[in-house]
């Protein structure tokens, strides 16, 4: 009997400790609330602006249907203790400089990919909806692929796989915006593995969705300065 106690004790806490880690995971902060809920708002915005007049508008309907199955969904997944006003990188100056570099490896890393592979945005609208579309397309795709579609994968056992599975339909999405063109697609596959691998990394939607929008400003910034 002395034998089963210990081992029993030991599976109870690799659970406990195993659905902590996904409640982490399904977990908003104050920032990633805040820009979750101020994209969905500008994505209505620009359909109410442009629909009819520009095929932007067409994705801004994909990415507000992504977003509120991305937010709702959430919810059932996790649907207790899913916000942390708590901000762990608020706590102290070491929480709050391994926050920021998190999101630094993360912006160099697709920064790189992207360079290598020459990956260049599509963009049609008035320069400040242009920022405005970019920045909410980051927060919805994190919020969507990442937060909500890995998890949802994860909870058919499919684990680190379920990264994979998120990228491919991740690159799929934008078929119709960069379908012509094999590296953009690449780039799209990679981007989406290299942001899923930090999700589950750092357990903290806030990172990936702030890096992807600073790499999507810096992208779109770049490319207005060469034009």
């Amino acid at each position: 009997m002395g034998k089963i106690v210990p081992l029993a004790y030991a599976k109870e806490k690799g659970l406990a400790k195993k659905n902590n880690e996904e409640s982490e995971l399904l977990r908003f902060s104050s920032i990633s609330i805040l820009l979750a809920v101020m994209a969905i708002i500008i994505e209505a915005y620009i359909i109410w602006k442009y629909i009819g007049k520009d095929l932007y508008a067409n994705y801004s309907v994909l990415l507000l249907v992504l977003g509120l199955i991305g937010f709702t969904g959430v919810f059932f997944l996790n649907p207790s203790g899913i916000f942390n006003f708590n901000d762990y990188y608020m706590k102290d100056l070491e929480s709050g400089l391994k926050f920021l570099s998190y999101i630094l490896m993360l912006v160099v890393s697709v920064g790189v990919m992207m360079f290598v592979l020459n990956f260049s945005y599509r963009f049609a609208l008035e320069l400040v909806d242009l920022y405005l579309y970019y920045l909410a397309a980051a927060v919805i795709e994190e919020l969507f692929f990442r937060m909500f579609l890995v998890n949802l994968l994860r909870r058919v056992k499919l684990g680190w796989f379920s990264i994979i599975i998120s990228a491919l339909i991740f690159m799929i999405a934008h078929w119709d915006a960069y379908g012509h063109s094999l590296q953009m697609m690449t780039a799209m596959f990679l981007g989406g593995i290299i942001f899923g691998a930090f999700y589950l990394l750092s357990k903290d939607i806030t990172i990936t969705m702030l890096g992807h929008l600073i790499i999507n400003l810096i992208s779109v910034g770049s490319l207005l300065v060469m034009a």
